[in-house]
């Protein structure tokens, strides 16, 4: 008898047949329409230099005294420049790794960069039965610090490596969240992502789970 986290997750005729493939893609693509619609309209901005203030913030008026403040923004690793370029590699679309930032045949599922900043972004996204999701970080981070290190290691370009996990359930992990407010996603709209992305996995878990006895699948 075949458990859930089985059929789900670790079954190899299932990921063999492109059913685990079939709902990362999905979920892929989900955040690529977030995050394509992010940029546009962050680079669409004017670039604001929050190291120097408006002069009017150091002047107080009679009577007031000026408020500090202890905690500072974060800085978001979109602020400094206005020419992000977003590529994603399916199975169906393979991305190339832009050769003017590293030659390798390693294909992170997100790469965002930056030719005004030499900044480039790597997100990798696993789909894990909930229990594995911890086991499927630190694999993936693994796998891509040595091309990060690679890549830093020409003092050209600057790289930021995140991983994200979408329980095989629904179950979102934090990191997800983590992410996008990285990337300058307000609170509620990350929120509001996550539950998207939780819905998509949801339903292409619960096709996959109708369709174990199966031992056909078509593209969904």
């Amino acid at each position: 008898q075949c458990t859930c986290s089985h059929v789900l997750a670790s079954c190899s005729t299932a990921l063999m047949q492109g059913r685990y493939t079939w709902r990362h893609d999905s979920v892929l693509l989900t955040l690529e329409g977030w995050i394509a619609r992010h940029l546009d309209s962050h680079n669409s901005k004017p670039l604001v230099d929050h190291a120097h203030p408006h002069i009017s913030q150091s002047f107080v008026r009679p009577g007031k005294t000026r408020r500090t403040r202890n905690k500072s923004k974060p800085q978001l690793l979109l602020s400094k420049a206005r020419d992000w370029v977003l590529l994603v590699d399916y199975t169906h679309d393979k991305m190339v790794f832009p050769e003017f930032i590293y030659v390798t045949n390693k294909r992170p599922d997100i790469v965002i960069y930056s030719r005004e900043t030499c900044h480039v972004i790597l997100i990798e996204l696993t789909c894990p039965a909930e229990e594995g999701i911890l086991p499927a970080h630190v694999r993936k981070k693994a796998r891509y610090t040595p091309l990060k290190e690679s890549i830093e290691a020409r003092n050209i370009w600057t790289v930021e490596l995140m991983t994200v996990e979408a329980g095989a359930r629904g179950f979102v992990a934090r990191s997800m969240n983590s992410c996008l407010r990285k990337l300058g996603f307000s609170a509620n709209l990350a929120s509001k992502v996550c539950k998207e992305v939780s819905l998509i996995v949801a339903k292409c878990s619960h096709t996959i789970w109708l369709s174990h006895k199966n031992p056909h699948w078509a593209k969904k």
